[in-house]
């Protein structure tokens, strides 16, 4: 089993880079068709840092062409979750009364996400609907759901294909979980 040790952790890999660029392949086709047939052209959401790898593969495989923009949240230090930071210089207000696809990396317990739809819905956007490579079923909100979702997966902590521990992995072409056993390992 392929393994990597960052900052003292270890973790296994999850999904291959293959398996990764086919199912956002997959995506691209199903978020194509919806859009195509509901006759929106949305503005895609890009949440910095962890997402900025889907969404640039995401992207490149829809035939969809649709301005996006970025905003960065961050709600970890280390393996746990933490207060939940929204970039306050991002002006939601060019979403105002638009299409929003939220692209995303992960979703674990939803808590980042819900804050971000309060904001998104005060303005309001028109349609709203998220895509998210990975998601905790597990540990998420009940009143958060994706519409688009690459793989459902466990609690533990993954990295790799953007997203990171402490700011490293991220350039890892494949998602590793922590390995069983290891300490911190589930989202608190």
């Amino acid at each position: 089993m392929k393994k990597v040790e960052i900052n003292d952790l270890e973790f296994t890999i999850l999904f291959s880079a293959d398996e990764i660029q086919e199912r956002v392949k997959q995506l691209a086709k199903e978020i194509d068709q919806w859009y195509q047939e509901n006759k929106w052209v949305p503005n895609g959401l890009i949440i910095m840092d962890g997402a900025f790898m889907f969404a640039a593969d995401l992207t490149r495989n829809l035939k969809t062409d649709f301005p996006l923009q970025f905003v960065k949240i961050k709600s970890y230090s280390g393996v746990l979750q933490n207060e939940i930071i929204i970039e306050s210089s991002f002006d939601f207000q060019t979403l105002k009364n638009k299409a929003v696809l939220i692209i995303e990396d992960i979703l674990d317990t939803g808590n980042t996400m819900f804050e971000l739809i309060k904001i998104l819905k005060g303005l309001p956007v028109l349609d709203l609907k998220i895509c998210s490579f990975l998601v905790k079923p597990e540990v998420l909100r009940a009143d958060i759901q994706a519409d688009w979702i690459g793989f459902e997966i466990n609690p533990l902590f993954v990295v790799g294909y953007g997203m990171d521990y402490n700011g490293d992995g991220r350039g890892l072409s494949d998602i590793y979980q922590l390995a069983q056993g290891s300490p911190n390992g589930h989202v608190k």
